[in-house]
C-alpha cells in the first residue's frame, strides 16, 4: 500500500468541521487556505467552476501517530467549506499535498515491493481518482507493477476508496492510494 502524493503545506489544524467536511484550516475557511496554497503552486484558480480539474493533483494528507499521511480527497465547494471522500477528524492535522506522475507511479512500484518473499496471484486495487489524475500515465502504473511481480497472475480493481491496514496498524479508509495484495498460492500458504 502506498499513495505518492508529497506534502506541499501545512500542517494545518482542522478547527472546525464534521464527517467529511472541513469548514475551517487554524480558523480560516478551509476553501480560502486550500485555494491560496493551491494558486501559489498550481498557477491555476481551483475555482467552484473547474474545482476538480485542479483539486484532483491536490488532496489532503491526514497526519497519523506513526507518521503516515493518509489521503483525503477534496471533491466540492460547499461555501467556504471543502467536502471530502472520507472523514475528516476534527483537530486533526492536515497536510495539502501535491501530486506528480512519476511519484505515482513509483508508489505504485513500492507497493509490489513490499509483496517480495510472498507467492501467489496479486491483487491490485487503485483510487479511480489516480487513473483520473495519472491519465494516459496510467499503463505506467500497472507497466510498474508488472516489472516486480513478473509472471504472477494480477488481476484488479478501479475503486471510490480503498480499505487496508500497513499490516501492524487497524484498517484505514483511504483515498488515492494504490493496494497490493499476495494471495496464498496453496492451502499451505
Amino acid at each position: 500500500m502506498d499513495h505518492g502524493w508529497q506534502p506541499l503545506a501545512g500542517p494545518f489544524v482542522v478547527t472546525g468541521g464534521h464527517g467529511p467536511v472541513i469548514e475551517s484550516l487554524d480558523h480560516r475557511p478551509a476553501y480560502e487556505v486550500y485555494r491560496a496554497a493551491v494558486r501559489g503552486d498550481a498557477g491555476r484558480d481551483p475555482a467552484p467552476e473547474g474545482f476538480f480539474d485542479v483539486a484532483k493533483g491536490y488532496p489532503f494528507g491526514l497526519d497519523k501517530p506513526d507518521g503516515r499521511l493518509v489521503v483525503r480527497d477534496p471533491i466540492t465547494i460547499e461555501g467556504g467549506s471543502l467536502r471530502c471522500v472520507g472523514d475528516v477528524p476534527p483537530y486533526s492535522l492536515v497536510h495539502l499535498l501535491r501530486g506528480d506522475p512519476q511519484a505515482l507511479v513509483q508508489a505504485a512500484a513500492r507497493g509490489a515491493q513490499a509483496l517480495a518473499g510472498t507467492r501467489g496471484p496479486v491483487l491490485v486495487a487503485d483510487c479511480i481518482s489516480r487513473v483520473l489524475y495519472l491519465e494516459q500515465r496510467f499503463g505506467e502504473e500497472l507497466a510498474a507493477i508488472r516489472a516486480v511481480v513478473g509472471t504472477r497472475a494480477l488481476a484488479g480493481v478501479l475503486t471510490l476508496g480503498e480499505v487496508a491496514n500497513g499490516g501492524d496498524t487497524c484498517l484505514e479508509f483511504y483515498n488515492k492510494t494504490i493496494v497490493l495484495a499476495a494471495l496464498a498460492a496453496d492451502a499451505d500458504a
